[in-house]
């Protein structure tokens, strides 16, 4: 009775498992799409951050020419 038991224990862990190779196949659609939207966010914020260093950069120089005139 004992290795009966431990048979019908193995078969329904071997059930598990597949339910959760289906479920690994919708995340790996749902991560595609996370990854395409990920490289349109990176364009948007690579031309922000240009933005954002060139205005430093012009702070930087009238400071320079400020303390230059002192």
């Amino acid at each position: 009775m004992g290795d009966r038991r431990a048979r019908r224990r193995r078969r329904r862990r071997r059930r598990r498992r597949r339910r959760r190779r289906r479920r690994r196949r919708r995340r790996r659609k749902e991560r595609r799409r996370k990854e395409r939207r990920r490289k349109e966010r990176r364009r948007r914020r690579r031309r922000r951050r240009r933005t954002t260093t060139r205005r430093k950069r012009r702070r930087r120089r009238r400071r320079r020419m400020m303390m230059m005139m002192i």
